[in-house]
């Protein structure tokens, strides 16, 4: 019942709406059956876990390497280990939803755009940008 109500409502919605394809992502969840669908999360959970047990040592790591450092103060360190954090913790959530099946092409899209902007604007001096 559910899935014939999913595929009623997924014929309701446009293609190509974002909504659309996750209507039909839920409803090809549904016909590959929930044990699969299961496996898949529970592999993924996984997957968050050694990364999470791997982004604490390489936190670790590089904590000590630089406590050791001398050219390199404490207010840096802590953003440097903050900002390994991060980005650590997208590539997990990234792996994660890439293993219950959602596309992750445009969300990584997304990721190269933002970055790419945000180089461009840290490149642009602020005497040059007006504001009207």
């Amino acid at each position: 019942m559910i899935a014939n109500f999913m595929a009623l409502s997924s014929e309701a919605v446009a293609e190509s709406s974002a909504f659309g394809r996750f209507v039909e992502k839920i409803d090809s969840w549904i016909q590959i059956g929930p044990v699969e669908f299961l496996v898949n999360v529970v592999i993924g959970l996984l997957i968050v876990f050694i990364g999470k047990l791997v982004i604490i040592g390489i936190s670790r790591v590089l904590k000590r390497a630089l406590n050791r450092s001398k050219k390199i103060n404490d207010l840096m360190a802590r953003f440097i280990l903050k900002l390994v954090n991060v980005i650590g913790w997208i590539f997990l959530i990234i792996a994660f939803l890439g293993r219950i099946g959602l596309d992750m092409g445009p969300v990584l899209a997304g990721l190269g755009i933002t970055a790419s902007s945000l180089d461009l604007h840290s490149r642009i001096p602020l005497e040059t940008c007006s504001v009207v």
